[in-house]
């Protein structure tokens, strides 16, 4: 979970200059968010960046 936490921070920080974490709990759940004011992953990759080892970044 830290190597996790960590890696979107860094991603966050590399490709926009904000990052944002939330943290919220409801008595089933516990959900964490993390958003960044990056350029995002453009529609046509969506599928492929999920493969090991894809980068979008040259």
């Amino acid at each position: 979970m830290k190597r996790a936490l960590t890696n979107l921070v860094e991603n966050g920080l590399h490709h926009g200059s904000v990052v944002t974490i939330a943290l919220s709990a409801t008595a089933r759940d516990v959900i964490l968010r993390v958003e960044d004011d990056g350029p995002g992953i453009p529609e046509d990759a969506l599928q492929s960046v999920l493969e090991p080892f894809v980068r979008l970044d040259t």
